[in-house]
């Protein structure tokens, strides 16, 4: 009796001491995690707190150059009886996100949400960001999404308006406001381009599958505005009618 009631004392302060150690594990840990699932393109530096609440400097990253977050990042997530509550924050006056889901029995959902960031973050994707260095603010917005098994259950879909858009390749300023949709099912993503206003017009589709991306459009400028953005239109694609083609498959 005395040697059962021993083990089951042992076992109940190993399982204090887990917890404990879970429950105070450094934030550091979700780096690599974060780095590994964006595939390389975000990385997380400077992290204070735990695993559970902290907060950490984010960067987004390419071959050519990489893009700081402005502020910090904060993360809170609450362990629940049927899963896992987690929210995203940031707010700061150039930039601000707010992203919330919840984990319980293989699912992943996921709240609509919104933020803004300047637009210069965006070299961090790559072409044509890098060759254009731009300026203005972004404005995204997503709706409710949600994962079972790696996949998502239905189409989930998303907004990102490039307001007063500034490139250091045009002395034109602002070239314009854009707005580009996303719907994104289990065959990959469609993104549409579509100019609000500007002296610069775009518009154009992508479509983006598993290790591939491919989008193509169109760009013109207005008639009074042509010859001063002649230069920035030669950069952007090859002569088609009144404007360039817009071909970019990285």
């Amino acid at each position: 009796m005395k040697r059962t009631r021993r083990g089951a004392l042992l076992g109940l302060g190993l399982l204090v001491l887990l917890g404990v150690g879970l429950w105070q594990w450094p934030a550091t840990a979700l780096s690599p995690w974060v780095h590994a699932e964006s595939g390389g393109r975000v990385r997380l530096t400077n992290e204070v707190g735990t695993l559970w609440h902290g907060s950490a400097e984010l960067a987004l990253v390419n071959d050519q150059t990489e893009g700081d977050w402005p502020g910090r990042i904060e993360w809170r997530i609450n362990p629940q009886w049927t899963g896992l509550g987690w929210i995203l924050t940031n707010a700061t006056e150039r930039a601000g996100v707010l992203v919330q889901g919840r984990w319980h029995g293989g699912v992943w959902d996921l709240q609509p949400g919104q933020g803004y960031f300047p637009a210069q973050l965006l070299e961090g994707l790559g072409m044509p960001f890098t060759t254009l260095h731009p300026g203005g603010m972004v404005h995204v917005q997503w709706g409710a999404a949600q994962w079972q098994g790696g996949e998502l259950t239905h189409p989930w879909t998303g907004e990102c308006l490039l307001e007063s858009l500034t490139s250091r390749l045009s002395p034109v300023t602002p070239l314009g406001s854009y707005e580009v949709r996303a719907v994104v099912s289990r065959l990959g993503t469609h993104l549409t381009l579509t100019t609000r206003q500007g002296p610069l017009q775009l518009r154009g589709e992508g479509e983006q599958g598993p290790g591939k991306f491919h989008f193509t459009g169109q760009a013109s400028a207005d008639p009074e505005q042509r010859f001063v953005l002649a230069g920035l239109l030669s950069i952007l694609g090859k002569p088609e009618g009144e404007g360039v083609r817009l071909d970019y498959a990285p």
